[in-house]
């Protein structure tokens, strides 16, 4: 019986070793399979150093093994490593182990091959594994037997793979430095080939180092566009230029490349997109000074054209401010009904869509709306997170009629802001946009789906008008070369606001397309590319800002005049009064803008030079050589009566302490017709000069003009 116990205790005691020893054994055996040789990293340079190709913030501690940290086969560096011997040799050196055409010696920061184990301290600290072929998952480390893929990392399933008729086009950053930032977007610009025209069918991330590769986002930039093109990569904003906004696909925990659907590509080529933009997001954390990464893609295309061609479309809404402290904020944006009904010839197929806001934003839903019913949601983004490319791939497609509208509405939480935030691409910004894709894209062709505001611009493409403003007229009227465009244009160029300029913003700022959101519009770089646009608005940008600075100016020296009834741009600068001292009220009861103050003084060589003056005070004496106003007047109408006519209006004087005439520097009168310029020689404070005869002659675009001047001054007719 004693016994009996001992051999059931004892029997009792091995299963209990047997369940516990055994794996604790197992475990020190992958120790020692990799660790248990430590002394053999310094046999080799910077080899306590040598990163984790998949997280560079790890070390890869067995070197010459298969994986970074647990039992695993050697990999062809270990094996190299043994058959010198467990010694750092030329010969070791100078072999490239894992075949990604850079010697181990390269690799280790040896590339001279001069490292010896006695002496620690490496040439370079530059380190690469000398075992795993990288870029991780590249076409070319992808044919190695023992290639390595990061654990996690997804395979794109797409059917355009296997084709026989593609090419391949890889793209990456070739060792691109990481900023030492937390979070940062580094992009990188590259020229399509454009022989011949070509469909993109697919893309396939090539991702290096997945731990710091937040998401990969592929731009397309506007068709036929062939710029520079910077060879580099260099870090940028959240959104690149303006030209590069379409965002066709990428690489995220949600994306894992692009697959068009089947009978379908995108357009690259000679009459198609020749340049695309690569932009991917680091995360270094750790603000590591020594992360570098050769991530990118492998663009899958062919030279025959599919069925369907794909088209990409933004819709968005800009230059709108979040106000702060707001659990929930909301942005809407629609492109409505009347501009599909112009600009889609024919049905077209929404395939999907990619949404995009910042750090702010908290969800996003586009809807197709057709009768003023929403009838589909195109995307859905409710529980959006920010930096997480995310985007909804139809199975059906979605088929939107002309006359439909679509509709984006964006949420924000403002909590946390302590500023108002403004729209714009910076990550410090806010944006509500969507990237639609379609086909066929012939049927939605040069269309604009972005709204200013709330200012839908597809309708300054279609009926010319929005928002209370006949936007056609208003170009087509500033369009026009009449003195009311000459005055402005000099307002513009000498930046000062004249006394015509003063009439005349005087009631434009009082017409609807110069109110709120479209007077914002108009001053916005929208329009930048108009010049005779950006001068007409330039000059009531000045006129506005100068009446503002010399309101409460008492001394301000003022003119005015009386605003004609309906031509008030081809006003009569005749009938401009010649003040002599103190402030003049404006008659028209508009906005008063302050008489420009300069000195115009002449020299022994003959020359006039303009320069700012202070106010002259009240009541201030006059020497006796001074020139009176009163004086220029009277020698004005003298010289008038002798040549019929002349140029009065724009010398405006007033007493000084020395000998000199005040005037405003404005070469050509503005007058109340169409004038012809079989010109009339006078005088004027400049010297003799042409100046064109006051007859009227009949011009056609005189009628149109007067129909748009009268609309400016009726706004109720607008």
């Amino acid at each position: 019986m004693h016994s009996g116990k001992n051999i059931v205790d004892f029997s009792f005691c091995f299963q209990y070793d047997r369940q516990f020893w055994i794996p604790i054994i197992f475990l020190l055996l992958q120790v020692i399979d990799t660790n248990c040789w430590p002394s053999y990293r310094f046999n080799i340079p910077n080899g306590n150093i040598v990163p984790n190709p998949c997280n560079p913030t790890e070390m890869w501690t067995a070197v010459g093994h298969g994986k970074p940290k647990v039992f695993a086969p050697r990999n062809p560096f270990g094996e190299d490593f043994l058959r010198s011997r467990m010694t750092w040799t030329r010969q070791l050196c100078m072999m490239d182990s894992d075949g990604d055409g850079r010697t181990n010696g390269e690799e280790l920061g040896d590339p001279t091959c001069e490292w010896q184990q006695k002496n620690h301290t490496p040439l370079s600290k530059t380190v690469s594994h000398p075992g795993v072929c990288e870029p991780i998952g590249s076409p070319v480390c992808a044919q190695k037997p023992n290639n390595y893929v990061c654990p996690g990392q997804r395979n794109l399933d797409c059917p355009s793979f296997a084709r026989n008729d593609t090419e391949k086009l890889h793209i990456n950053m070739t060792n691109a430095h990481v900023p030492i930032k937390a979070s940062s977007y580094v992009c990188l610009e590259v020229r399509l080939p454009f022989d011949q025209d070509y469909h993109l069918l697919a893309a396939e991330p090539i991702i290096d180092k997945s731990k710091i590769v937040d998401q990969i986002q592929i731009f397309a930039c506007d068709s036929g566009l062939h710029s520079r093109v910077y060879n580099h990569p260099f870090e940028c904003g959240e959104k690149p230029r303006g030209d590069c906004q379409s965002l066709i696909g990428g690489y995220s925990r949600h994306e894992n490349g692009i697959c068009f659907p089947p009978k379908s590509g995108y357009r690259i080529g000679e009459n198609g997109c020749r340049q695309m933009i690569f932009q991917i997001r680091y995360k270094n954390p750790y603000l590591n000074p020594a992360l570098y990464d050769s991530s990118g893609i492998t663009l899958y295309y062919t030279s025959y054209l599919q069925r369907y061609e794909l088209g990409n479309k933004l819709i968005s809404v800009t230059h709108f401010t979040l106000p702060t402290g707001q659990k929930t904020t909301t942005i809407t944006s629609e492109y409505p009904g009347e501009c599909s009904t112009m600009q889609m010839s024919k049905p077209i197929y929404i395939t999907g869509a990619f949404i995009h806001m910042h750090s702010y934003g908290r969800q996003q839903i586009v809807e197709l709306i057709r009768d003023g019913v929403p009838v589909e949601v195109i995307a859905d983004g409710t529980g959006f997170k920010a930096h997480n490319l995310k985007g909804t791939h139809l199975k059906k497609p979605i088929r939107m009629f002309p006359g439909d509208s679509i509709r984006t509405v964006c949420w924000y939480d403002t909590t946390t802001a302590k500023t108002p935030i403004k729209w714009g691409l910076l990550s410090t910004n806010e944006m509500c946009s969507t990237s639609l894709m379609y086909y066929p894209r012939e049927d939605w062709l040069d269309a604009t789906a972005t709204s200013f505001k709330q200012i839908p611009l597809c309708k300054l493409q279609t009926t010319g008008e929005a928002n209370g403003c006949h936007f056609g007229r208003l170009f087509d009227a500033v369009r026009q070369p009449d003195a009311t465009s000459v005055a402005l244009d000099h307002c513009a160029a000498e930046k000062i606001c004249t006394n015509a300029c003063a009439s005349i913003a005087s009631v434009a700022f009082t017409h609807p397309c110069l109110r709120g959101d479209n007077y914002e519009l108009l001053q916005s770089r929208l329009t930048r590319k108009f010049e005779r646009l950006k001068n007409f608005m330039d000059a009531l940008k000045l006129c506005r800002v100068e009446y503002i600075n010399n309101t409460n100016d008492q001394e301000t020296i003022t003119t005015t005049t009386e605003i004609p009834p309906t031509v008030h741009s081809n006003i009569d600068l005749s009938n401009f009064q010649i003040p002599t001292g103190g402030k003049i009220q404006y008659n028209n009861p508009g906005i008063p803008i302050p008489f420009q103050k300069t000195r115009q003084s002449t020299s022994r060589m003959g020359s006039v030079q303009n320069r700012r003056v202070r106010p002259v005070r009240k009541n201030s004496p006059v020497r006796k050589n001074s020139i009176h106003p009163q004086h220029v007047i009277e020698a004005m109408e003298l010289k008038q009566q002798s040549e019929k006519r002349l140029t009065l209006a724009h010398i405006q004087s007033v007493p000084s302490r020395r000998n000199s005439v005040r005037a405003t520097p404005f070469p050509t009168p503005v007058f109340p017709k169409q004038i012809n310029t079989r010109g009339t020689r006078t005088f004027s404070s400049q010297g003799e000069q042409n100046v064109p005869s006051l007859e009227p002659r009949e011009n056609p675009l005189v009628a149109k003009l007067a129909n748009f001047i009268h609309t400016m001054h009726n706004p109720s007719n607008a």
